[in-house]
């Protein structure tokens, strides 16, 4: 079944993420910024028309992608990605998935199959292919 207008509303409000992954105040703004490359993915998978439960599969796997790329982009270390851009590139194999270590076998190919989309997603939007309907 399609998404209601309000069930719409409730997908595409990740207001709370950042603030979720953030283990300091100051770790909220990477937040923001996986938060900002995310949401366009949230936002064309809405314009599908896919089903409300298909929808929420992809907005809770693309929370626990999200929190990988921030934990990525947090650690302090040499050889962390310098933003968001590049920690998604880092994270997003052509053919799968990030590795997931916990969690159901159901949830990793959610997570697949989210992580592939979003994969393509990009690389449509990196070669100015726009055209999405």
């Amino acid at each position: 079944m399609r998404p209601t207008e309000i069930q719409c509303e409730q997908l595409l409000n990740l207001d709370g993420w950042a603030k979720s992954w953030a283990r300091e105040r100051e770790d909220e703004n990477p937040g923001y910024a996986v938060v900002r490359r995310l949401k366009p993915f949230l936002e064309y998978l809405v314009s599908q028309g896919l089903d409300f439960t298909t929808l929420r599969r992809h907005k809770n796997s693309l929370y626990l992608l999200g929190g990988r790329v921030f934990d990525d982009m947090t650690r302090h270390e040499e050889g962390a990605p310098a933003d968001a851009d590049e920690a998604l590139d880092r994270l997003l194999p052509l053919d799968s998935g990030p590795f997931l270590l916990d969690g159901l076998e159901a949830e990793r190919r959610n997570l697949d199959t989210t992580a592939r989309q979003l994969y393509r997603f990009r690389q449509r939007l990196r070669y100015g292919d726009t055209d999405w309907a």
